[in-house]
């Protein structure tokens, strides 16, 4: 964890200077270890934020996906 951490950092030190930067990160990636990357980034001070979504399976028959909508 605390390799990622200082490696990540390495690599933010290195961005070009910039008006604004946007990056979304899948917590769920690495075994969750993709939350230090957030973290790294806020370590340089950057703001560090939610943004929910969710997965669709888009092989799934139509009327599958709707019922799912439905029943959740």
């Amino acid at each position: 964890m605390t390799n990622r951490l200082s490696t990540v950092g390495a690599l933010i030190s290195q961005l070009p200077p910039f008006d604004f930067f946007k990056q979304v990160i899948d917590p769920t990636l690495d075994d969750g270890l993709a939350l230090i990357d957030g973290l790294a980034f806020q370590r340089h001070g950057f703001q560090v934020g939610h943004q929910y979504s969710f997965q669709i399976d888009c092989r799934a028959e139509l009327d599958t996906l709707l019922a799912e909508c439905i029943s959740r």
